[in-house]
């Protein structure tokens, strides 16, 4: 009598009915001994934990740079495939692995160490190759299955898994001291009960993953606040998302949110890729993602550098791909670009290349563009640490000084540390670099205090030449060079103030050829270097020069000081230009009452007497003048020119007479 091979007989030497009938000619194996599950397990071990791994790694090293690289800039087409590959390449290995030796050996190296041998299920039948083919690939499909065929070995009377009796094959022990017999009964009913629970559990589990597919992510705000809650994500960002303003009703795009934060230098670099890793999965790889992942590997610059590629190549004429313009065209130092690339972006309705805007044209000193563009960005809470000091700046360089000490004030009760002690050294450095009437006004006295009551906060250039003007003045007409070289200023500044402790013009010099032209620490140095020539032939070098360079504010402040050079010097036709060529270019009159006042003196003396007039009808718009202050008394006509050159010209302008 044949028995099943899943049969409860005794007979545990009996083949399948069906395989009997299918194989009629053949003999059957009468010298089958059961390999131990133990024995099999032990032989995997070795072979692919030990013998085959090595392999396994060196054929999956091509594949690791080139996953990873495709993951880290969200190549996802390109990661799936290399993946794909690199997974079917290791398995395809195992395969042929135990495919070759089974047919040419009957084992594999583990098998063969342990005295097992894979036999045809039919007497004298020597197993075939594609017969261990088959058997390897299907051994491979009930690991991708968790494993679960394979616990088959203990509930079939053969020992036979899955992948066995499809091959028609059987694993035998050649020690017969290690061979097992069939398994009872309760055996086979408990294992095959576990086997039915494993995959109704596998089937439950894959069921709730795809329904989850295509259910989405509706519980994205869970996420974002289980992911805060663990510090993986910052919690400004969802602050600032709520209070954002909203677009046809629907809410703020949280990556956007986080990326005006980033530009406006409210979160670090660490929050924008913690924004990254954990929220791009919930959504397309699209533009925005690509561009922001730009900035979170900036200290990469290959890989920005792909990112910013990519931003174009997959969605050109998008606003993220005229940012990524920018971004290049600021490393280039194209301003022409920027310029033409921020126009374009004004329409795209993001906010944050309208931040970057504005600290580009501040930076360039364009500060009517800088006011256009600061107010398309929405008064969110969270960027006003970015905009009221923007305000505050732009309305001061623009002359509109009332409105600049309104927004300063309000300012200064809001603002961090740090934001504060940026608007305060500003604000300080601009009311004193042409005299110390207002060093003790409340911007230098925040500054001062910020200065020190904290450490390392005089790093950046703008603070440590508001803190060397500073110095200056409370150290009245000759201060102590050699002291403030003690202080932590920037290299830059203290490298000035060594100049300003030594006779002549060379340390100046010096640093004019390593600093870049069109900063403001070039402008600065230019200034003093300017104040320190004594010889008219010097300074009218230095006008040439200065004659140029761009019409900027830090251009006007060179073309002050150089006027007022002239003027002391008594040459009034120079300084005359000068004045002259700054009312061209940039409209001081409001700036400095002072010097506006020395114009008309200065055109006056120069002989070009209705010049003079016309400078003064200006004057007279921004600052009326009271008719007792020029009124042609005996005592008013008795003033020389000594006491108040000012009020002899006017005199003079008005008919009085010197």
């Amino acid at each position: 009598m044949v028995i099943r091979d899943d049969d409860t007989q005794s007979n545990s030497n009996s083949l399948p009915a069906g395989d009997a009938g299918a194989h009629s000619h053949a003999h059957v194996n009468t010298d089958l001994r059961s390999a131990s599950p133990l024995d099999r397990f032990a032989s995997g071990v070795i072979d692919y934990l030990i013998v085959a791994m090595p392999f396994v790694y060196l054929i999956l090293a091509p594949f690791e740079r080139i996953t990873k690289e495709t993951a880290l800039y969200s190549d996802q087409a390109s990661t799936t495939f290399t993946t794909v590959f690199a997974v079917l390449s290791g398995c395809s290995f195992i395969i042929l692995y135990q495919s070759l030796l089974i047919w040419a050996w009957g084992g594999t190296v583990g098998q063969l160490i342990l005295g097992l041998r894979v036999r045809s299920i039919w007497a004298d039948e020597k197993i075939r190759l594609s017969q261990a083919f088959l058997r390897a690939t299907l051994w491979g499909v009930s690991w991708l299955m968790l494993g679960v065929p394979l616990l088959a070995i203990f509930s079939n009377r053969l020992r036979r898994p899955f992948h066995d009796r499809v091959a028609d094959t059987y694993v035998i022990s050649t020690r017969s001291e290690r061979a097992v017999k069939a398994p009872t009964l309760r055996e086979s009913a408990l294992i095959r009960s576990l086997m039915w629970a494993l995959c109704a559990m596998l089937v439950f589990v894959l069921g709730n993953v795809l329904v989850s597919s295509f259910r989405g992510f509706d519980q994205q705000k869970d996420l974002i606040s289980t992911l805060e809650s663990e510090d993986t994500l910052c919690e400004l960002v969802s602050e600032a998302q709520a209070d954002w303003p909203q677009k046809n009703e629907a809410p703020a795009d949280r990556l956007s949110v986080a990326m005006s934060l980033f530009a406006a230098g409210a979160i670090d670099r660490k929050c924008l890729q913690a924004e990254v890793e954990n929220l791009h999965k919930l959504d397309e790889a699209g533009p925005g993602l690509y561009l922001v992942k730009s900035f979170v590997y900036s200290d990469r610059p290959e890989l920005s550098d792909k990112y910013l590629d990519r931003v174009c190549s997959r969605f050109a004429d998008s606003p993220e791909c005229h940012m990524s313009v920018v971004i290049r065209a600021v490393a280039d130092e194209d301003w022409d670009t920027m310029q033409s690339e921020f126009e374009h972006l004004k329409k795209s309705g993001l906010v944050y290349p309208a931040i970057w805007a504005v600290k580009q044209y501040l930076r360039h000193e364009d500060y009517q563009s800088a006011e256009v563009f600061l107010d398309e960005i929405p008064d969110s809470r969270a960027l006003s640490e970015f905009i009221n000091p923007s305000r505050a700046k732009i309305l001061w360089a623009l002359n509109r000084r009332d409105e600049a000490s309104g927004v300063e004030s309000v300012a200064y009760s809001t603002l961090g540390v740090e934001s504060k002690l940026e608007l305060s050294s500003y604000m300080c450095f601009e009311k004193i670099w042409f005299n110390c009437d207002a060093a003790s006004e409340h911007s230098c006295e925040t500054f001062s205090k910020i200065a020190n009551g904290y450490d390392d906060v005089l790093g950046s250039t703008e603070a440590s030449l508001a803190f060397l003007r500073l110095y200056e003045c409370k150290g009245g007409a000759n201060p102590n060079y050699e002291k403030i070289l003690n202080f932590p200023l920037n290299e830059n500044v203290k490298a000035l103030a060594a100049a300003l402790n030594s006779p002549g013009t060379d340390g100046f010099t010096d640093l004019l050829d390593e600093a870049d032209t069109s900063g403001p620490f070039a402008a600065e140095v230019s200034r003093r270097l300017v104040e320190r020539a004594k010889s008219v032939s010097l300074l009218k070098q230095l006008e040439a020069e200065w004659r140029d360079r761009p019409a900027t504010r830090s251009w006007q402040k060179v073309g002050a000081t150089l006027f007022r050079k002239f003027y002391d010097m008594h040459e009034y036709k120079l300084g005359t230009e000068v004045a002259d060529l700054m009312n061209s270019q940039i409209d001081p009159a409001p700036a400095n009452k002072n010097l506006f006042e020395k114009f008309i003196v200065s055109a006056f003396k120069s002989g070009d007497v209705e010049h003079a007039r016309v400078i003064f009808a200006r004057y007279e718009k921004y600052f009326p003048m009271p008719v007792s202050r020029t009124s042609s008394s005996t005592d008013q006509l008795r003033m020389t020119a000594s006491e108040d050159p000012f009020q002899v010209v006017v005199r003079s302008l008005r008919g009085g007479g010197l």
